[in-house]
């Protein structure tokens, strides 16, 4: 497993049961058991549970190679779905693709989709400005989290010898950064809801930096084995 917040059998637990879920929410939409008015909102819920499907799997420890088509489909599948509050899956996907060195299709359209909803943000920014040097991102700012997120503006503009230190403060804040994110605190509920606390963008900025994370193997939330997948 890559982290052990809880057991491999609850991971497990959780893909298998969402996963049933889906399923079962795709045929109940086929079968017309589904209002009309209401299937947009199934279907962007399930595929936000796509997406923490496969972070589950990752945590769980699953190989990286045989995830990378789902990756994919979810990527070109997000323009159905993405409006401006979806910080957070664009977060992700955007991160995990540069971490996995991924190609530009991959991420030219997620910045599409950024795009058009005239999101401007730093991170978004920096992650995008590494495959296409006419976005800036230096006059950028953090539309969530500003002030913790700062913090990254700061790493990105110290010397190579600094940045794997204040990485690791930042890494030793995100957790508690998160606390109103639907998930924090999910390891500790009674339902089986778990799956997974990663600072992805911590990874991708890691990567775009060539940082030195030589002791980061099991510093938690840093998704260590993404950042050198493609190594």
């Amino acid at each position: 497993m890559r982290e052990n917040w809880v057991s491999y059998e609850n991971y497990t637990h959780y893909i298998d049961e969402s996963t049933q879920i889906l399923e079962e929410s795709r045929s109940d939409i086929a079968a017309g058991n589904i209002a009309p008015e209401r299937i947009a909102d199934v279907q962007r819920y399930n595929y936000s549970n796509e997406i923490r499907v496969f972070i589950a799997r990752y945590s769980r420890g699953d190989d990286i190679a045989p995830l990378i088509p789902e990756y994919k489909r979810l990527v070109f599948e997000l323009h159905k779905y993405f409006t401006h509050e979806w910080y957070e899956e664009m977060l992700r996907l955007l991160s995990i693709g540069i971490m996995l060195e991924i190609e530009d299709a991959c991420i030219f359209e997620l910045a599409g989709l950024l795009k058009r909803e005239g999101i401007d943000n730093w991170i978004f920014n920096f992650l995008l400005h590494s495959r296409d040097a006419s976005i800036s991102y230096e006059n950028s700012s953090f539309t969530v989290y500003p002030d913790f997120y700062q913090s990254l503006r700061e790493l990105v503009n110290s010397s190579p010898a600094e940045q794997p230190k204040l990485l690791k403060a930042y890494l030793s804040k995100w957790y508690p950064a998160m606390k109103t994110a639907s998930w924090y605190n999910s390891h500790k509920n009674k339902w089986i809801i778990h799956y997974g606390y990663w600072s992805f963008e911590s990874g991708a900025i890691a990567k775009l930096l060539s940082l030195n994370d030589s002791g980061f193997q099991s510093v938690k939330y840093y998704p260590y084995d993404l950042v050198h997948y493609a190594d």
